[in-house]
């Protein structure tokens, strides 16, 4: 299986973010799980050689609300392949954080995914965002 990398930015109250030293353990924790169910042996080559991120929105009921999945960034060199490998961190995203509620301190939170086949799983805060819900 390859790998990903997931980047997380959060949203809370205005002013407020979570420690990357208080949430280290549950964002590499909520990477792994991600990871799991990202099919990246379907990808093309194109699509496997890209980083894509994308952001999406965890509601106060702890499931990720699915109008708020979208592609922030890819450095795929065509459309083709950039949609592709949005497509797969998408239904990643939905495998695995659809069907159980998240860890209570994601809830409420905007987060953003980057997968990477080359580099592997990293999760971080990224203070200071807004979401529009």
């Amino acid at each position: 299986m390859r790998k990903i990398l997931i980047a997380v930015a959060t949203v809370g109250a205005i002013g407020f973010a979570p420690s990357n030293a208080l949430g280290a353990p549950k964002l590499d924790e909520l990477g792994s799980d991600v990871s799991l169910c990202w099919n990246d042996e379907a990808l093309s080559d194109d699509a496997a050689r890209a980083t894509t991120t994308v952001e999406f929105h965890v509601g106060q009921d702890g499931l990720v609300d699915l109008n708020t999945i979208k592609i922030v960034s890819s450095t795929a060199i065509t459309q083709t392949a950039s949609k592709q490998a949005f497509e797969a961190a998408r239904r990643a995203i939905i495998r695995c954080l659809m069907s159980d509620p998240v860890d209570l301190s994601f809830w409420d939170t905007t987060l953003e995914a980057v997968f990477s086949v080359a580099t592997g799983v990293k999760v971080r805060y990224q203070p200071n965002t807004t979401v529009d819900t």
